[in-house]
Formats: structure tokens, sequence, C-alpha cells
């Protein structure tokens, strides 16, 4: 299943098991709801021959090159799962299940989140929510799949990054970052033309950052690079945001050519002006005035005016 489909797939272990139990005690005196899933191919249906009044039975055939997916029933299907490992002659039980044709899953999202955030009263995390909710996170799905940068090298299920995960950036940042390019809140309207802006901007910098082209052509691991570079970090991925975002909106017409400038900079962990501003320490910080002071001086590179706010910031290092 794609990434930006299963992201909010979650199984709640506690009914899974509720229901294991439940399966358990009626065994063969059960009924469950059905399963909805949503199937990427169209599919046909022939009704039975024979049958006196025209009827709703018949024969239904899905291609076998077709991708189900359920937007209903994950629950009752791990729970399924297990009875059948734990009582393989239920293996003829027979459970009801309902098809939506969605071709490329266009409309999937959308249809599990009508099914699931109303009807179950688990508790989503903030970036599950968001993808459900939030008009800015659809932009961001598209980015995700388009963008070099972000296509293949985003984690989308975990919130942090394993040392040997071959990913670059987690959902949330890349989430963030285009929020801040994009200067948008959760319930914006977004258009073509903010996708288009996006693309350009993060493309123009795969281009200009060299290490990032390295990793977007798989010749580095992005392991390799956040042991030595700011830029594999998602701070310096949201402050670039912050970055364009001024940037865009400074010079319209000549942003690209002014962003070249960025070509100059020493990403290397071991440049003393990242010191107090993206690491404390000598480590990687998250901090909010972390954030503010790295973004200030990719703007002050750039020759760009600092906020008031800003600069009280800068004043304190």
């Amino acid at each position: 299943m794609p990434e930006e489909i299963r992201v909010i797939r979650v199984i709640d272990e506690t009914q899974v098991r509720s229901i294991v139990n439940f399966i358990d005690v009626n065994n063969g005196n059960y009924v469950i709801p059905p399963l909805l899933a949503t199937v990427d191919q169209p599919v046909t249906f022939e009704e039975l021959k024979g049958l006196k009044q025209q009827s709703e039975f018949g024969l239904l055939s899905v291609p076998m090159s077709a991708q189900l997916v359920l937007s209903y029933g994950q629950n009752y299907r791990a729970a399924l799962i297990e009875v059948l490992r734990q009582h393989s002659e239920m293996g003829n039980d027979t459970v009801p299940v309902m098809l939506i044709v969605d071709e490329n899953f266009i409309s999937n999202n959308k249809i599990y989140s009508a099914l699931n955030t109303k009807s179950f009263p688990t508790r989503l995390n903030k970036k599950q929510s968001s993808i459900q909710d939030d008009n800015v996170s659809k932009l961001v799905l598209e980015l995700i799949n388009e963008v070099s940068l972000f296509s293949g090298l985003t984690e989308m299920e975990k919130t942090t990054l394993s040392h040997r995960t071959n990913k670059l950036f987690t959902y949330s940042i890349v989430y963030q970052a285009n929020r801040a390019l994009l200067g948008m809140s959760k319930r914006t309207k977004t258009s073509n033309i903010e996708k288009s802006m996006a693309i350009d901007y993060w493309e123009s910098l795969a281009q200009i950052i060299p290490e990032w082209s390295q990793v977007v052509k798989r010749e580095v691991q992005p392991s390799e690079l956040r042991k030595n570079y700011i830029h594999a970090h998602g701070m310096a991925l949201i402050s670039l945001g912050n970055l364009g975002n001024q940037l865009i909106k400074t010079y319209p017409d000549d942003w690209k050519e002014r962003l070249k400038n960025l070509s100059e900079i020493d990403w290397q962990r071991t440049n003393p002006v990242w010191q107090k501003r993206a690491m404390e320490r000598g480590r990687m910080s998250k901090a909010r005035h972390n954030l503010i002071l790295t973004s200030n001086y990719l703007k002050q590179f750039l020759g760009l005016p600092l906020s008031e706010g800003e600069q009280k910031i800068e004043t304190e290092i």
C-alpha cells in the first residue's frame, strides 16, 4: 500500500484484543460489521441466471492486478487474522465485505476519514489528524510524490528517524517546512499556484546544495549526511522554508538567482557559525529560538532584513 494512504491506517491493539475475545467466546454465533474496501480498478457484476425475479445476487469479478485497501474494518481484519492463527478450523467462516470503486485511490483518504473520524473514539495523533482535516496536508502529500528531494526519501509513518534509515526527512518536518514556505494556516485553500511554486523552490535548492543532489541520486546515504551536515536535519529544512517565504515575497521576479548564493554556505556541522544557532553544545537543537537563529543567518546571508522579533533574538547570541 502506498505510504501516503497507509500513514493514517492505525491499528488499535486494545480494540483488536476485544474483538478477538468476542469472536472466541461466541464461536459459531458471532456477527461483525462489513469490512469496507476501496478497489483501484473497475469491477464487473453478472447477475445469477435462472432466478424468477431480478436479483442482486451474482458474480462480482475483480481484476487480479487490482489493489484493495481497507477503509473501514482494519481492527476487525487484524482480529480475524489472530483468530485464525489460534483456531484454523474457523477458516471456512464468512464475513461481509463491501467494495467501493476508487480508481487510482483518488478519494481513499476522504472515504477513510468520513467512515472513521466520528465512528470510533480512537484518538489520532497530530500527524494523522492533520492528514484528515488539514487542507495544506493534501498539497504536502502531492509534493512528497513529485519533489525529488522528498519522493522516496520521506518517512511517512514514524515521527523520528532511526540512525540507519534510508529516509532523509519525516512527514511532519516536510509538512512544517512547506507551511513555512507557503505561509499558510491549516485551513488555507491551496491551488496549483502554490504547488508549482513549492516544487520550483525545493527543486532549485536540490540543485544548489550538492549533498542533496547526491542523496536524490542515491549516491550517498541520508544517515551519512546527518552525521556531517546541518541541512540534513529537520530544523534546517524548516529554516529554509522560512527563508523561501520571505525571499519570494521580497524578490518575486529574481528569487532564483538570489537563492544560488546559498551554494557558498558551509553546511558542515563543524562550521562554528552553527554553534548557538542550529546547535547547542555540539548537538543539533530543535528549540524555537535555534530555529529562528538559523533562519536569521540564512536571511542575512541573502541580504534579507530581519523583523523586530527576529532581531531581538539575534542580539541574544
